[in-house]
């Protein structure tokens, strides 16, 4: 990259969930601190080998979910779907990497998908995706993993329309976070991580996410990138309990991203219908579907 897009990259960060007025707090045993941290600059080809994952599916090919209830929670920079009331140990999901339309939208835009642990009710993160950004009318993709608050660690070599599985696990003392790119023949990246110092990461949540970085507007736009899909969702727990996002072991809450920076604020991405099996009916880890949609991009 050239050395004026590095200096600019290092000033965006992902921050952990901010959301509008109390409702959260009282669902969710309270919001974390939006405190805000840079993305690093991409150190290279992403550099490591993995075994191949399965590809993504096309959707539409479950039935959607039926009798299901949910808290609905606005934000500012989140949108998808996140856990708690638990203690979790593992999250893995596949998505296809969205195309940014950089013709319309403007330079310093952004969009970020990614899942992981902890930051919906604790102020730590745990997580592992992709983020791009428009930069003078063109987008640029990277692959990152970050133990937030410290920094994140990024890598180019991943592209619009690659199929990504990503996961987080938690081995008992420290966190293994990998990246896949199916579609680039198992190229990516595993790492283990410890806790920052100085923090308590309790994996008190698993989520998977479409995100504006930096806490969202006015700080940052979210790029066009229409539509995006997770599927292959797999949730565990730390006593084994293998489900997806419903379960009888723990509670979940349906995010969507609004501008909470205008009044009324205006809905900007928002996650479709759950598709697939009901968790503890027939439903389990890995077969659970959903879109997250670029509804007012700014």
């Amino acid at each position: 990259m050239k050395a004026t897009k590095k200096i600019w990259l290092a000033i965006i960060g992902v921050a952990p969930l901010i959301v509008a007025a109390p409702g959260l707090a009282s669902a969710a045993g309270g919001a974390p601190s939006a405190t805000h941290h840079s993305y690093v600059p991409a150190s290279g080809s992403l550099r490591h080998t993995l075994p191949l994952a399965h590809p993504a599916h096309p959707f539409r090919t479950h039935p959607l979910q039926q009798g299901t209830k949910f808290n609905t929670v606005k934000s500012n920079n989140w949108s998808g779907f996140a856990t708690y009331g638990d203690h979790f140990r593992f999250i893995s999901a596949t998505y296809t990497i969205p195309s940014l339309n950089c013709a319309i939208s403007p330079d310093g835009s952004f969009d970020s998908e990614w899942v992981g642990l902890d930051g919906y009710t604790s102020n730590t993160v745990e997580q592992v995706g992709n983020y791009a950004v428009c930069s003078g009318g063109a987008a640029s993709y990277f692959a990152f993993y970050e133990m937030f608050p410290s920094a994140s660690v990024s890598f180019s070599g991943v592209n619009p329309g690659d199929s990504i599985t990503v996961s987080v696990f938690f081995d008992g003392s420290q966190w293994a976070l990998s990246l896949v790119d199916n579609t680039n023949g198992a190229e990516g990246f595993s790492t283990t991580q410890s806790c920052p110092s100085g923090s308590t990461c309790r994996n008190a949540n698993a989520e998977i996410i479409s995100e504006v970085p930096n806490g969202g507007p006015p700080s940052a736009s979210l790029a066009d990138y229409g539509i995006v899909g997770f599927t292959h969702i797999a949730i565990t727990d730390t006593a084994s309990h293998h489900y997806n996002i419903f379960s009888p072991d723990w509670k979940n809450d349906k995010i969507s991203e609004y501008n909470l920076s205008v009044p009324n604020g205006n809905l900007m991405q928002s996650p479709s219908k759950l598709e697939g099996a009901v968790s503890g009916s027939g439903g389990g880890p890995g077969n659970q579907a959903f879109t997250v949609t670029a509804v007012n991009p700014n």
